[in-house]
């Protein structure tokens, strides 16, 4: 591992999850990780954007939670059983290795635009997305219909899990609910990989663009006080 910048705490900001709190972070900048140092990283809860690795570090706040779903014993919802079969008639998924191309900015740019009313840059998404910090195990995740590409993800491959980095769609095929379905395809990538877990992020009781992390199940939660990894259930009060 090459280490840019030891970590450090981040100046407080307002929360960008939760309106009426406070955020503040630790980060550090990272490089050349092998699968077991980020296997470690993702253990104790860290995330990152290229060599930007970082994890909440809130004073008075612990709602972001860390979950991650049990890849060989996942078992599908029947809304997400219909969503597969109906898609795999459709879409064609292919896993690749990390190579940018100018497609991929205008689909995120497109999606940025619509969903989150945010301009973005194709330098800032090189920088992002593009920046190998885990000398290539990360994926991208194509997704094409009528051989048009229409949705990317990103995923990190770790020594017992993959990672969900971020997932990007054209939003005028919103109405094959590819959001569920790039989940679905990238927890079986992780199986036909052998690994056990399938880390989806933060999970925030509150901001229901979160919320539907803890849908793929069994999952389980990072306790930050315990320093543990525990099975999700509805009486967790951490989550509830």
């Amino acid at each position: 591992m090459l280490i840019f910048q030891e970590p450090t705490d981040a100046e407080e900001v307002v929360c960008p999850y939760i309106d009426t709190n406070r955020f503040t972070q630790r980060y550090a900048f990272l490089k050349d990780l092998s699968p077991e140092e980020f296997d470690m990283m993702l253990n104790n809860g860290w995330r990152h954007f290229g060599f930007f690795f970082f994890i909440p570090n809130c004073r008075s706040c612990n709602l972001c939670t860390p979950v991650r779903t049990s890849i060989f014993n996942f078992s599908m919802s029947k809304s997400q059983r219909r969503n597969l079969s109906k898609n795999d008639k459709i879409i064609e998924v292919e896993f690749v290795n990390l190579e940018y191309k100018k497609e991929y900015f205008e689909i995120y740019k497109k999606h940025s635009m619509v969903k989150f009313n945010q301009e973005t840059s194709e330098k800032d998404f090189i920088e992002s997305f593009f920046s190998d910090s885990l000398s290539g195990s990360t994926r991208i995740s194509l997704y094409k219909y009528n051989n048009k590409l229409v949705a990317i993800g990103f995923i990190d491959i770790s020594e017992t899990g993959i990672s969900s980095v971020y997932f990007c769609y054209d939003t005028d095929y919103s109405r094959f609910g590819l959001g569920v379905y790039s989940v679905l395809k990238e927890i079986e990538y992780g199986k036909l990989l052998n690994k056990s877990y399938y880390y989806l992020g933060y999970y925030i009781k509150g901001n229901q663009s979160m919320e539907y992390k803890i849908k793929y199940t069994p999952c389980e939660f990072l306790d930050w006080n315990r320093g543990s990894w525990h099975p999700f259930k509805s009486e967790n009060k951490v989550l509830v």
